[in-house]
């Protein structure tokens, strides 16, 4: 089981968070959503930032001072300077007693930021496993270089590969991370759509020149929130996913008729994009569209936000299914500019994801009671057929099973809660004993959505009666 515990991080006062397979977090605007999904971002990516820093390691008893710099670094590249917090304590849990901190202890100094571990974060038969791995890859390259050719030159580049493989195994076995792909959906993804080509390349190189210069020197770091990180991860993933819909076809279902005998996606899954869409995609040399029944087009970039907001998400979903990627993905607001209808539609989709694939991962920060109805009814699918196996064929014709949630997969959190009394900042509303989201919050939700309804019609009552 992993978790984060957070004390006094920017809006974030006081959370503790399970991170399930699907982590649901709900609250009012500025309430702490994206912070703690950067945080959980930035925690499960740190697999790679370690590897990097071991492999070139040479001074072993230096370990946990050498990794703590590019730690700090990619942590305020995220979040921006400490200057103007308090301080702070962020924990993740990546197994019951294996942990990583990170604290600030005085005002004014980015430095003051401490990163610990717990006393078994670098084990010794993980360390000694490392070391050998990397004498035999030195070794390897050593006999690389004296001039062999041909079949064994190959064989020797075969067994670096997988000596590298190994490490980056044990790397992902400490730090509980099975993801062979991490990307992180922003707000506002409609800009991917919006700019030219031509755009999209000139603000990658620019914000790509930004980060390398911040990188520098810890402390050049200024700006309170910094996102071009996860600006230009996104950017770079948009300009791939173009790419390889333009390659093979232009739309999703030439997509998948190149990839058919190896992926099984079946066309009612094709057909609920096309509703969500509203239309069929397309990308060519002149751009994207989506084309009507009519036989009628809109470029994309002329198209609604809602259509340039899901797109992308959308994208990405069937290409990770095609190349059997195991992901994490974080979506901020993937309600966006969406109808009702079309939210259900699309978090049916996202859910298919991790039926498909039981090694995916999602994180989803939503203002949207919307989300949270949808979620509970695929919860509640599985919670009734697992009490009545006899309604297991109605649901399924009505839900289909790619669509139901394994509650023991799902958590959920309200943050904020201004508008709730009796309440805390960070509130668990999954409800473990029913296996769904607590029907008193999703009460409390409706009644204060329709409590100003309820004020006019008790006065419009009280007017008939008299």
């Amino acid at each position: 089981m992993q978790k984060i515990v957070i004390k006094n991080f920017g809006p974030v006062k006081d959370a503790e968070i399970e991170i399930k397979d699907i982590l649901v977090l709900i609250g009012e605007q500025a309430s702490g959503k994206s912070t703690i999904a950067k945080l959980i971002y930035f925690f499960k990516s740190l697999s790679t930032e370690f590897f990097n820093i071991v492999y070139k390691l040479k001074e072993w008893e230096k370990l946990t001072i050498e990794v703590r710099r590019p730690i700090k670094t990619k942590f305020l590249s995220l979040f921006g300077t400490s200057v103007y917090l308090s301080d702070f304590e962020i924990t993740y849990y990546y197994s019951k007693d294996r942990y990583l901190s990170l604290k600030l202890a005085g005002l004014g100094n980015d430095i003051n930021i401490s990163v610990l571990y717990s006393y078994n974060f670098f084990h010794e038969s993980f360390l000694s496993e490392i070391q050998a791995l990397k004498r035999e890859i030195k070794r390897i390259e050593e006999r690389t270089s004296s001039n062999h050719l041909g079949i064994e030159r190959f064989l020797l580049d075969d067994q670096k590969r997988l000596a590298l493989q190994k490490i980056s195994q044990l790397f992902d076995s400490t730090f509980g991370n099975h993801h062979t792909s991490s990307l992180y959906a922003i707000a506002g993804r409609e800009t991917t759509v919006s700019y030219e080509t031509t755009f999209e390349g000139y603000l990658e190189l620019s914000l790509s020149q930004l980060i390398e210069e911040q990188r520098k020197n810890i402390t050049e770091i200024k700006t309170q929130t910094i996102d071009e990180n996860l600006m230009i991860d996104f950017l770079r993933e948009t300009r791939r996913i173009k790419e390889v819909f333009k390659k093979y076809g232009g739309g999703f279902k030439e997509l998948m008729t190149n990839f058919e005998e190896d992926v099984s996606i079946s066309q009612d899954f094709l057909n609920k994009i096309d509703l969500i869409l509203k239309g069929k995609y397309r990308i060519d040399e002149l751009g994207e569209k989506i084309l009507f029944q009519n036989g009628q087009f809109v470029y994309l970039k002329d198209g609604s936000s809602g259509q340039k907001e899901v797109i992308r998400i959308l994208q990405d979903l069937v290409l990770s299914i095609i190349e059997k990627q195991n992901i994490l993905r974080v979506i901020e607001e993937p309600e966006a500019h969406l109808f009702p209808v079309a939210q259900k539609q699309l978090m049916e989709v996202l859910v298919s994801m991790l039926n498909i694939n039981p090694k995916n991962q999602l994180i989803i920060t939503t203002h949207s009671p919307y989300i949270l109805t949808v979620l509970n009814n695929l919860l509640f699918a599985t919670r009734v057929i697992a009490k009545n196996a006899t309604h297991k064929d109605t649901i399924e014709a009505y839900i289909p099973n790619l669509f139901h949630i394994n509650p023991a997969n799902f958590a959920a959190y309200s943050l904020g809660n201004s508008l709730i009394e009796d309440s805390e900042y960070c509130e668990n509303i999954f409800n473990k004993k029913t296996g769904t989201i607590k029907q008193n919050y999703l009460d409390t939700v409706s009644d204060i959505l329709g409590s100003d309804f309820q004020f006019l019609y008790n006065l419009h009552a009280s007017t008939l009666r008299g």
